[in-house]
């Protein structure tokens, strides 16, 4: 019963995100092509570089965030940026945690699953498409090509 309870709990919070969080279209950063060979996994990479460091800017167990920025270059589309101190808040970032993953950092997810036999179609994948609250909950809801269009 509680495994029940709590699976819809995680539920509920994953719609609310996609119901009311802000759409950010994030670049992909190359990964190995090989990665969609199975048919039905891609693996995903936002572009955090090492050099940033992350183990050196975060304290004890608070997971190192970064600022989610608008891409003045392109409408929607958003760039990331470490929250050092280098780096200052501005007015219409979102501060989301990076989330660890066999022993490093990635943005929310390093990988998109889809249905076999679309791996041609998502291969034209430029840009995840995100839901992402003001809190800094954020979900990938999608793939999109260099225009920002969905891929469906």
């Amino acid at each position: 019963m509680a495994t029940l309870v709590v699976a819809n709990i995680a539920i509920v919070e994953k719609e609310n995100v996609i119901r009311d969080g802000r759409p950010v279209f994030v670049r992909l950063a190359p990964v190995d092509p090989r990665s969609l060979m199975q048919g039905d996994y891609m693996q995903l990479d936002f572009g955090l570089p090492n050099r940033w460091g992350w183990n050196n800017h975060h304290r004890g167990d608070q997971r190192p965030t970064v600022f989610v920025r608008p891409d003045p270059a392109l409408p929607l589309a958003h760039t990331l940026h470490p929250t050092s101190g280098e780096e200052v808040r501005q007015a219409n970032d979102l501060e989301v945690p990076l989330s660890a993953k066999d022993g490093g950092w990635v943005f929310v997810t390093d990988a998109w699953f889809f249905k076999e036999g679309d791996a041609e179609r998502y291969a034209q994948a430029r840009y995840g498409e995100f839901r992402i609250l003001p809190n800094g909950s954020a979900l990938l809801v999608g793939m999109a090509d260099g225009q920002l269009r969905p891929i469906r």
